[in-house]
């Protein structure tokens, strides 16, 4: 006869194996990839969950990714890590359109045309260096993570996101882009957090455009033509932002005609960006506190030019309802806070530690 007590033990412990099965998908896997193999490969045959893992190497190819909950990490962001290169050839994929000038390097890519978002990828620890577009670019996407990666030489952007839900951003290094290092854009409600990441010899180290919600904060901007681009009414807001614990300084580099390029129409008079640590160009509603900017010092005059900026946007939108609070400004020219003639909305300007602003009276 079987006794009841052992009979129960089995059936709980039987439960609690079940449970224990239900919390580990069966089908969540590690796939490794070594040089020589296609990191495509692994993407193409990876089920939601997986982790992907590249061996150290230089892997030349373009990285699309359609899967929910895709782990595509790296052995490291370095030359002596995973480092991922234009395929030779006009080759492209469905992110390009093809298009081979519109190459990039890793895309994570939802339903085109308004479809459905990709969720949860995470992409880290990989140099990709010299596409001609981007280099890792998020385009509908929710949850999406990039991390530790280092994007270098890339035509347009380092790592950007559009159209994107709840991105982040952390730790990663972007150089050498034409336009931006790091791009949030084209998602209004887009809850962005873009944290501890390196920006130097760029365009613009990190630009907002038309993208309201979010957090950037202990990002280091240096040796761009701009800092940190704000941008509004191209064509829409730039909202409730908390941009805190960021540095910017020595952004000296000169981009010629880089108004037009950039699309910044509120600057028609400006052929050209230099000398700015933050610009904040019709964007409103933003808490802008407890950054350090200093030494922006422009290479040639233009009304865009200083440590603080703010201007009009595109379509004359203005910089309204910011608040300003607790920052350090020093050794910015012509000031260390500026504020456009033609700005007539109402911001509010508190506890600043600097030493020349544009009306006066904006230093503590």
């Amino acid at each position: 006869m079987r006794h009841p007590l052992k009979a129960v033990l089995v059936t709980v412990i039987s439960v609690i194996a079940a449970l224990f099965a239900l919390a580990t998908p069966a089908y969540a896997k590690t796939i490794h990839v070594h040089p020589g193999q296609s990191i495509q490969a692994a993407v193409n045959k990876a089920n939601p969950g997986d982790t992907i893992i590249v061996e150290p190497g230089t892997y030349q190819e373009l990285v699309e990714i359609q899967t929910d909950g895709i782990h595509l990490r790296g052995s490291g962001a370095s030359p002596d890590g995973t480092v991922l290169e234009p395929p030779a050839g006009n080759k492209t994929n469905d992110c390009s359109m093809g298009d081979p000038s519109a190459n990039n390097g890793i895309c994570v890519v939802g339903s085109f045309q308004g479809g459905a978002p990709v969720k949860d990828v995470t992409v880290s620890g990989i140099m990709v260096q010299n596409f001609p577009s981007i280099g890792i670019v998020g385009l509908n996407t929710e949850n999406l993570t990039v991390a530790h990666s280092f994007a270098a030489g890339n035509g347009q952007y380092g790592i950007a996101s559009f159209v994107g839900s709840h991105p982040r951003l952390l730790y990663n290094t972007a150089t050498g882009a034409g336009e931006a290092g790091f791009y949030i854009g084209d998602q209004q409600d887009t809850e962005a957090f873009v944290s501890g990441n390196l920006a130097y010899g760029n365009a613009i180290g990190s630009f907002i455009r038309n993208a309201s919600h979010g957090r950037m904060s202990n990002n280091t901007w240096h040796d761009n033509c701009v800092g940190l681009l704000m941008l509004a009414g191209a064509p829409g807001p730039v909202t409730d932002w908390t941009v805190a614990g960021n540095q910017s300084y020595h952004n000296d580099m000169d981009c010629p005609g880089f108004s037009q390029s950039a699309s910044i129409k509120g600057f028609p008079q400006a052929p050209e960006i230099t000398g700015a640590g933050i610009i904040v160009a019709g964007a409103s509603n933003n808490l802008i506190e407890h950054n350090t900017i200093w030494a922006n010092q422009p290479a040639n005059k233009t009304p865009a030019s200083g440590g603080l900026v703010f201007h009009t946007g595109g379509g004359k939108s203005q910089p309204d309802g910011n608040t300003i609070h607790a920052n350090i400004l020093y050794n910015n020219l012509p000031d260390d806070i500026k504020v456009d003639p033609r700005v007539n909305g109402v911001n509010t300007f508190s506890n600043n530690q600097c030493n020349k602003s544009s009306p006066k009276g904006l230093c503590a």
